[in-house]
């Protein structure tokens, strides 16, 4: 079997969706690939398949597992979790993890990050779930906080009804 070869346009900075030549261009190249609501889904002959919705520009800064998180979180959230600091940074970790389990969900945060682009605002998974999550907000942060110095302590003895 002939292994064929897809040539794509360079690559755009950071996440684009596919285009409709690019949606063509490999129906015509792979045999047995399909057009999908958002892309192209390829078999690969063995009950599995890909679904290409989308291009993201690789960073030769991160592992390729990290690229992977690039479609729906930023770099600095994504370098945030070498080293687990606060239970924020690991609430982040679970919901990446969360969200890349599912090729479904990942195509709603692609398309919810485009959105919030295309209005001129700045994308960070973590300004979308705080803006979503008031309640999980405020348990997160009173996790991470200190004791307060301020606060009174009054000790109880044991064994004393009043």
């Amino acid at each position: 079997m002939e292994k064929t070869t897809l040539m794509s346009p360079p690559l755009l900075p950071g996440n684009r969706n596919i285009t409709e030549e690019e949606v063509r261009r490999i129906l015509n190249l792979l045999p047995g690939s399909r057009r999908a609501s958002n892309g192209v889904i390829v078999d690969n002959g063995d009950g599995t398949s890909y679904y290409i919705t989308g291009f993201i520009t690789s960073d030769p800064e991160m592992a390729d597992v990290e690229n992977l998180h690039l479609a729906y979180a930023t770099k600095h959230e994504i370098i945030r979790l070498r080293e687990l600091r606060t239970a924020l940074d690991y609430l982040l970790r679970v919901r990446l993890e969360a969200i890349a389990a599912s090729p479904r969900v990942v195509r709603t945060f692609r398309k919810r990050r485009a959105q919030f682009e295309e209005r001129g605002r700045r994308w960070t998974l973590t300004d979308y779930y705080n803006a979503q999550n008031i309640d999980a907000k405020r348990y997160v942060s009173r996790l991470s906080r200190p004791p307060s110095a301020d606060r009174e302590v009054h000790s109880v003895r044991l064994g004393t009804h009043q």
